[in-house]
């Protein structure tokens, strides 16, 4: 499956994780997933609606599998992830998930699991 580089597309969450600070996967419209990459795993932020994100208020997670039926993508996430950990937030429908990639740095990342190092 090719990815797309949707490069920091920010979109609602029309489903949220239960309970909302542990649940391991939430929702977005299918129309919405679009703007989403269509491989896994990637990394994503939730972040409130209309906010910019800091370590107080937004979690990093990891997007490990996805999944649509009746109008809904539902993402499988790993929660509180990043370099230090980000802290669990209680996550409802007023929060956006983005990409955290961009094109560049995914490319890189495919560039170096493509070498052979001896």
């Amino acid at each position: 499956m090719t990815r797309v580089h949707t490069d920091l597309s920010r979109v609602a969450i029309s489903v949220a994780p239960d309970p909302a600070t542990s649940g391991t996967s939430l929702g977005v419209t299918d129309s919405n997933a679009a703007y989403l990459p269509d491989a896994y795993p990637y990394w994503a932020v939730l972040v409130p609606v209309d906010t910019a994100p800091t370590r107080a208020n937004s979690e990093i997670v990891k997007v490990t599998g996805g999944s649509s039926a009746a109008g809904t993508t539902t993402l499988t996430i790993v929660r509180a992830q990043g370099i230090p950990v980000t802290t669990a937030q209680t996550v409802t429908t007023d929060f956006d998930i983005y990409d955290a990639n961009s094109a560049e740095i995914e490319n890189k990342s495919n560039v170096l699991e493509n070498q052979v190092f001896s």
